[in-house]
C-alpha cells in the first residue's frame, strides 16, 4: 500500500494550514477586514485595494478554498461576504488587534 503525505495529517489540521495560509498575506487580511462589516461587491473592492484586477480576485479565491469568504451573482455583479460559521473567535481577536495596532502606528 502506498503512503501518502496527506495520511499523516488530519483534515482539521489540513484546513487550519490553509486558512493560515489565507492570513500569510496582508491584502487577504485587509480583504477580510473589510468584508466583516457587510457584503462588498468586486468593483467596490477593486477600488480600496492598489493591486490589479487579476491579483485580487487570486486572493479573493485563496479566501474562498479556506473557507473565509464566500460569494453570489448579484445582476450582473459578483458579491463577497465573510463566513460567520467559519470565522473562529481567535480570528476574529487577531484582526481586530491589527486594527488596534494600526491606531497604534498611525499614532506614533
Amino acid at each position: 500500500m502506498a503512503f501518502s503525505k496527506a495520511d499523516m495529517y488530519s483534515n482539521k489540521e489540513r484546513s487550519r494550514a490553509r486558512v493560515s495560509n489565507a492570513l500569510a498575506h496582508p491584502a487577504r487580511v485587509r480583504i477580510l477586514n473589510q468584508l466583516k462589516y457587510g457584503e462588498m461587491p468586486f468593483q467596490r473592492l477593486v477600488e480600496l485595494h492598489p493591486i490589479s484586477k487579476a491579483s485580487l480576485s487570486t486572493h479573493l479565491r485563496t479566501l474562498r478554498l479556506a473557507g473565509l469568504v464566500d460569494y453570489s451573482y448579484s445582476g450582473r455583479m459578483y458579491v463577497y461576504s465573510n463566513l460567520p460559521e467559519n470565522f473562529p473567535n481567535w480570528l476574529e481577536l487577531m484582526l481586530d488587534g491589527m486594527k488596534y495596532s494600526d491606531t497604534l502606528r498611525d499614532a506614533a
